[in-house]
């Protein structure tokens, strides 16, 4: 094992230990947006990378996702409990679950990519354990806000850094006017839907709000960050970047073959962003699940317990994360799965209760049996 595989272990089991173990805390809110929302932003670079990132294609992904955060906005924050149209809320519920269990592995599919080739370790591995570390400190939840705030200066100071070699290095005449021509297809444009979607129905963002915070500000600090940080991207490498990168490629190369430790510090202090931002977007789905089921009520039955649903999810995060089926198919039918989602929840509040459909009296419900003449 390498100096910087030992250093990743360590520190996803570090995560998942202190999500089991630590004491239940609040993260500030407009860090805890901007690593929910992270997720998002490396699915539209991912998806655009191939063909290329141009200046118009950079501002429409940002576009896209802080669209698509501000329109979580809409509707309530929380699910209601099942009554009524139950197999309608379920419906409901398992395409929002959905969308935050691909949400998290989406991002450690992209920190994976990122970090596995400093030290030339294998990046299916190195997401094996951070989807397990992930799924374990997001069942409990435990140091969240230690976790987040760590993971958020983190991804501010090497924000920073790229400005510098980007903007000082680079040249930043050609961000406006690339030395290459970038295309993109239509299908790719239109993947700026499935962004917008998945951006909208984030749980972890509707959990802000179900707390009673703003999510506001951290969407808009997140887009600024996004906008400049890849604008930064373009001007070091000549108005635009087509993925693989070979001037990315060469310096990761270096950093691995220069240094171990270097390595293990660059890749680590990433592998602590991916994790915070997955922790994030798992504890959403469970935080979730949990409130549809009725919050404090009691587990009447073993698969509803806290750790059967982690396997579940867990096994669900493993499939999605590990390669075996290409990320774009996963991330259309997870938009797909939510467009439906939100249609039967619009459906079902427009038909009337069960109650009312029936003729029951709501007065006589759980008061006893109603007086009639002639008793």
């Amino acid at each position: 094992m390498t100096v910087a595989a030992a250093v990743f272990a360590i520190i996803a089991g570090l995560v998942a230990l202190l999500g089991l173990t630590g004491k239940i805390t609040v993260p500030r809110p407009w860090m805890r947006t901007m690593l929910a929302g992270l997720p998002v932003v490396a699915i539209a670079g991912a998806t655009f990378g191939p063909n290329g990132w141009t200046l118009t294609t950079v501002i429409a992904m940002t576009v896209a996702v802080l669209a698509g955060m501000l329109a979580s906005l809409i509707g309530p924050a929380e699910l209601a409990s099942p009554a009524g149209h139950w197999v309608a809320q379920a419906w409901r519920l398992t395409s929002v679950l959905l969308v935050g269990i691909v949400l998290g592995s989406a991002v450690i599919r992209w920190g994976s990519s990122i970090v596995a080739p400093m030290p030339l370790i294998s990046p299916r591995d190195l997401a094996l354990v951070l989807v397990v570390a992930a799924v374990a400190a997001a069942a409990r939840g435990g140091s969240l806000r230690g976790l987040v705030s760590t993971g958020t200066v983190i991804l501010l100071v090497l924000f920073v850094l790229v400005l510098l070699a980007g903007f000082g290095a680079g040249t930043p005449g050609t961000v406006a006017a690339p030395l290459m021509s970038v295309t993109q297809p239509t299908s790719t444009w239109l993947f700026l839907l499935v962004v917008f979607v998945l951006a909208a129905s984030n749980p972890a963002l509707r959990q802000i709000r179900a707390e009673g915070q703003s999510i506001v500000p951290g969407t808009i600090i997140l887009a600024v960050v996004m906008l400049l940080g890849l604008a930064a991207l373009l001007s070091f490498s000549g108005g635009y970047v087509t993925l693989p990168s070979f001037g990315f490629g060469t310096v990761a190369g270096y950093i691995g073959f220069a240094s171990p430790a270097l390595s293990a510090l660059v890749g680590g202090l990433v592998v602590i962003v991916v994790l915070a931002a997955a922790v994030l977007a798992y504890r959403g789905v469970f935080t979730t699940h949990y409130s549809f089921r009725g919050g404090t009520a009691p587990v009447d039955h073993w698969w509803r317990s806290r750790w059967f649903v982690a396997v579940v999810i867990g096994v669900i995060a493993l499939v999605t994360a590990l390669y075996p089926i290409p990320q774009e198919p996963i991330l259309w039918l997870a938009a797909l799965f939510a467009v439906s989602g939100w249609v039967v929840a619009w459906w079902a509040g427009r038909q009337p209760d069960d109650a009312d459909a029936e003729g029951i009296d709501p007065v006589a419900v759980g008061q006893g049996r109603s007086e009639s003449p002639g008793h």
